[in-house]
């Protein structure tokens, strides 16, 4: 809090940490640990390093003529990242349902089960917090969502692209423009993602200046926007890029739009535009995600 009063964190920013000691020949259940430790202190995201100096006692995994091959450490980081989704998933949908104002859900009361869970996490080392108290953590996690997942039609969920908002609150906050397979590809994933539907692609402008707010482009390299956007030196595209069936993916203001901007996935030809496209829904965040998997499977 002090550090976003004096400007040193913007709100939007991440708080990350790691641990690099022993985050190979550490047993099992302290990797695993690790990441609920992390995730009760506030912390977004972690990760595990080590600098490898040619030792084989360094290694995570190991390679070997079958293929990889896991590690008591791996295993524990894995499994305990895959926990703390659960947790901060259901903090998550918690918050949205109460911004929403849902009725007919003890929200407090779920609220307060997660807290008891960040309070046993706090209370000791993470070297001492054992398997039975993760996996009690794992298991009212996971029954916090299965209790709430008949209110998922009720979530209208954000939509974003790194900090850049695609949706907010289930609207859509931008117009779609693209080729019919790239755009239905497109279209597909957001609505599995969000349990949105989006309007179906507008047809293609033939000058930017038709663009009257924010859009996303799939595009073709030849087409008539690229061209214009790369003549005016807007984008770095040239004749030798994207090249070979490959793509590229740009985030600009829209010039002649102020405060909006134009997100375009440019293939070089259609093989190009679909791999593109494939790849930028693979960025896109939701929160909170919408979960369709049979939760019990993982208890």
């Amino acid at each position: 809090a002090a550090r976003l009063e004096d400007g040193g964190l913007d709100e939007k920013d991440e708080i990350w940490s790691y641990d690099g000691w022993g985050a190979v020949w550490k047993p099992y259940e302290t990797r695993r640990s690790l990441a609920w430790n992390f995730v009760a202190r506030g912390i977004d995201g972690m990760h595990l390093h080590v600098y490898h100096r040619g030792r084989p006692m360094e290694n995570i995994i190991e390679l070997s003529p079958e293929g990889p091959v896991s590690s008591p450490a791996w295993e524990g980081a894995r499994d305990g990242i895959e926990e703390v989704q659960y947790y901060k998933l259901a903090r998550q949908v918690l918050r949205n349902l109460k911004t929403r104002g849902i009725k007919g859900i003890k929200i407090d009361d779920y609220v307060n089960r997660l807290d008891e869970i960040q309070k046993e996490m706090l209370a000791k080392p993470s070297d001492e917090i054992s398997v039975a108290e993760m996996r009690k953590a794992k298991k009212t996690c996971l029954d916090i969502l299965l209790e709430l997942k008949s209110y998922q039609n009720e979530i209208k969920p954000d939509l974003t692209y790194g900090f850049t908002p695609l949706m907010k609150n289930g609207a859509t906050l931008f117009k779609l423009f693209g080729e019919k397979t790239a755009a239905k590809l497109f279209t597909d994933d957001i609505k599995q993602k969000t349990g949105q539907a989006i309007a179906a692609p507008k047809e293609i402008p033939d000058a930017v200046k038709d663009l009257s707010g924010n859009a996303i482009l799939l595009l073709e390299k030849r087409s008539a926007i690229s061209l214009e956007l790369m003549n005016k030196d807007l984008i770095p595209m040239t004749k030798e890029y994207p090249a070979d069936d490959s793509y590229a993916i740009w985030e600009i203001p829209n010039p002649d739009v102020k405060g909006k901007w134009i997100i375009l996935i440019v293939g070089e030809n259609s093989k190009g535009l679909i791999q593109g496209t494939r790849n930028f829904i693979k960025f896109l965040r939701v929160n909170p995600v919408r979960y369709k998997t049979p939760l019990r499977e993982y208890l």
